[in-house]
């Protein structure tokens, strides 16, 4: 029951109703721990395919860093840090 509750709650907060074609083909490997390199155009998803397999790691009984997520500029680090958030 949690998890329906979590997926409607997503689709509402992010727009998500299925994952996109770049999140279909590298979430499982990301999470798998296998290096990926993905291009996409703007709009598919990039950005919370990789904030998805990264949370999904996360260990929550952990109570130190266990992610140091780079970007190369302020923007994009804003918006993964509000993407990463919604979850």
């Amino acid at each position: 029951m949690q998890q329906l509750f979590c997926t409607t709650s997503l689709s509402f907060i992010t727009g998500f109703e299925k994952p996109s074609a770049i999140q279909q083909r590298s979430i499982k490997p990301i999470v798998k721990g296998r290096d990926v390199i993905a291009q996409a155009q703007s709009g598919t998803g990039k950005t919370a395919t990789f904030s998805i397999a990264i949370l999904q790691m996360l260990d929550t009984t952990v109570r130190e860093s266990q992610v140091l997520c780079l970007s190369p500029t302020r923007e994009l680090a804003t918006q993964i840090q509000k993407v990463s958030q919604i979850w």
